[in-house]
């Protein structure tokens, strides 16, 4: 994980905002931390 996606995180769990991404290691951390996904397919169409 790096510092930017620990910050994306931070900010959407702080301003109570779904976090839009298509990485599944930091959709985990948010949903793990009662955060909300807005799931972005990858380049080969997988959701997180």
């Amino acid at each position: 994980m790096s510092f930017a996606d620990c910050i994306a995180a931070a900010t959407a769990l702080t301003q109570a905002r779904p976090l839009a991404t298509s990485d599944p290691a930091l959709a985990a951390l948010v949903r793990d931390e009662g955060g909300q996904v807005h799931g972005l397919p990858d380049s080969q169409g997988r959701m997180p």
